[in-house]
Protein backbone atom coordinates (compact mmCIF):
# COMPACT_ATOMS: atom_id res chain seq x y z
CA UNK A 1 0.00 0.00 0.00
CA UNK A 2 2.83 2.40 0.84
CA UNK A 3 4.40 1.77 -2.57
CA UNK A 4 1.18 2.72 -4.30
CA UNK A 5 0.73 5.89 -2.21
CA UNK A 6 4.28 6.99 -2.90
CA UNK A 7 3.88 6.27 -6.62
CA UNK A 8 0.72 8.36 -6.70
CA UNK A 9 2.54 11.19 -4.94
CA UNK A 10 5.26 11.10 -7.61
CA UNK A 11 2.61 11.22 -10.31
CA UNK A 12 0.95 14.17 -8.62
CA UNK A 13 4.16 16.13 -8.05
CA UNK A 14 5.95 14.94 -11.21
CA UNK A 15 9.14 14.93 -9.16
CA UNK A 16 10.59 12.35 -6.77
CA UNK A 17 12.13 14.96 -4.47
CA UNK A 18 8.93 16.96 -4.14
CA UNK A 19 6.87 13.82 -3.57
CA UNK A 20 9.27 12.66 -0.87
CA UNK A 21 9.14 16.06 0.83
CA UNK A 22 5.32 16.06 0.75
CA UNK A 23 5.27 12.58 2.32
CA UNK A 24 8.05 13.41 4.82
CA UNK A 25 10.20 10.50 3.65
CA UNK A 26 13.53 10.23 1.88
CA UNK A 27 13.79 10.43 -1.89
CA UNK A 28 15.60 7.09 -1.82
CA UNK A 29 12.61 5.49 -0.10
CA UNK A 30 10.22 6.84 -2.72
CA UNK A 31 12.33 5.74 -5.68
CA UNK A 32 12.88 2.28 -4.19
CA UNK A 33 9.15 1.74 -3.62
CA UNK A 34 8.26 2.97 -7.10
CA UNK A 35 10.82 0.57 -8.53
CA UNK A 36 9.09 -2.29 -6.70
CA UNK A 37 5.89 -1.60 -8.63
CA UNK A 38 7.58 -1.62 -12.04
Amino acid sequence: MTSLLQTLAVAEHLNFRHAAKALSVSQLSVSARVKILR
